[in-house]
């Protein structure tokens, strides 16, 4: 709850937040990293409450990919300009 008040603050802030730098294009990188701290937070809860189940959630998140895939998109959009 704390993270996703936290993450829906960094996206609605993200036009004063680029403003303030002067940057008018940092909005939706600000915005997107918004996003993926609250995907984070949802795929930690969601493995945390299975681990203390006694179950392994991996394989249902389909965490590895998801982890891969940002890692991907991450190296993806520092390399393109």
């Amino acid at each position: 709850m704390v993270t996703g008040t936290a993450a829906l603050t960094l996206a609605l802030l993200a036009t004063p937040i680029a403003n303030a730098y002067g940057e008018p294009d940092l909005v939706w990188p600000l915005r997107a990293i918004a996003a993926a701290m609250f995907g984070q937070s949802c795929l930690i809860m969601l493995t945390t409450v299975g681990s203390s189940l006694g179950r392994t959630v991996e394989k249902i998140s389909g965490m590895p990919f998801v982890g891969r895939a940002a890692s991907v998109m991450r190296v993806e959009g520092m390399a393109g300009d």
